[in-house]
């Protein structure tokens, strides 16, 4: 698949892949953007996402310029495996917090992305709960687990990961 450059269609209708639990994608070499901003919350039934040896990913979920109107949402990811994407900068691109939760995320695995600075970003962090499994391997330019924003002062700074039972580093 190395020329296939985008998977979703900007025009597809709210309801397509509504039964989808389960996305892997590999060796696809022109993407750029997993899941781009003009998704916004079609897959509430993906629960697995495996994205694996795609030179040109820079970011898994772009979610700038999603309408405020389409309200706050639970997405249903229990398990994310990220590996060999060396290009990867963001996982969640921009503050989801108003948008978007991943409140079941259980486990995340990110290995070999080499050029990601951070995991989280403080809104995604606030709500992963149920996370038991966090595994980050072989990302040089990773400076922190979870980002604070410049809005942020300490008093807002409050995150728990109290299912973690396995961190590796």
């Amino acid at each position: 698949m190395n020329k296939l450059n985008t998977i979703w269609q900007s025009h597809m209708g709210f309801y397509s892949f509504h039964c989808l639990d389960s996305l892997i994608v590999r060796e696809c070499n022109e993407l750029v953007t997993i899941f781009p901003n003009y998704i916004g919350k079609r897959f509430q039934s993906l629960k697995s996402l495996v994205i694996t040896d795609c030179t040109s990913v820079e970011t898994i979920f772009d979610f700038r310029n999603i309408p405020e109107t389409c309200g706050r949402s639970e997405l249903n990811f229990h398990d994310v495996l990220l590996k060999r994407l060396p290009k990867l900068v963001h996982i969640w691109k921009f503050d989801t917090d108003e948008v978007l939760n991943f409140n079941n995320l259980q486990s995340i695995v990110v290995y070999e992305c080499k050029m990601l600075e951070y995991l989280f970003p403080l809104s995604v962090a606030k709500g992963l709960e149920k996370l038991e499994t966090l595994d980050v391997s072989n990302c040089w330019e990773m400076k922190e687990i979870v980002a604070c924003n410049n809005r942020s002062n300490e008093e807002d700074v409050t995150f728990r990961f109290p299912q973690l039972n396995t961190l590796s580093l």
